[in-house]
Parts: structure tokens; sequence; C-alpha cells
């Protein structure tokens, strides 16, 4: 699954250290230190630090989406739709 991740594509969180956070779909910024640097609406409300809008997020908790490999495996039908 991870393999298809990619600079600029988009992905949904599938696991978070904030319950908040699942679900939410986030950008890929890069890769780096074996860690996806993310952007997206994301709740920071459980980290005592100040935090930017970009985090940090192993492969594994990210689903890509809006390729053509999510499209067929997921059934994602309003990807088709933006696609087009």
């Amino acid at each position: 699954m991870s393999s298809r991740l990619q600079v600029g594509g988009l992905a949904l969180v599938i696991k978070a250290l904030n319950p908040k956070n699942l679900g939410a779909t986030v950008k890929l910024v890069k890769f780096e230190d074996n860690l996806w640097v993310v952007h997206g609406d994301l709740d920071s409300s459980h980290s005592p630090y100040v935090i930017t809008t970009h985090f940090r997020a192993p492969p594994d908790w990210l689903m890509p989406l809006g390729d053509d490999a999510a499209i067929e495996l997921y059934k994602l039908k309003e990807e088709l739709t933006c696609k087009n």
C-alpha cells in the first residue's frame, strides 16, 4: 500500500496518535527519515508543543487516494468524478 504514496499526492490518515485525525485527508509534502511530512487540517491539541500545519507520519499510517489503483481497489466512485 505505501509504495503508491508519492510527493504531491493525497492520502487518508488510517492510524494516528490523536484519534481526531483518523480519516483526515492530507497532502504528501516530502519523505524524509522514513516518515512522510504531510500537510492538512489536522488537530494538534494532543501535543504540548506549538506545531505548524506540517506533521510526520509513518507510511503504514497513510492510505493513498486518487490514483488508479486506489480507485480500482477501493471502488472510490467520488475519485472517478474528480478525474474527469
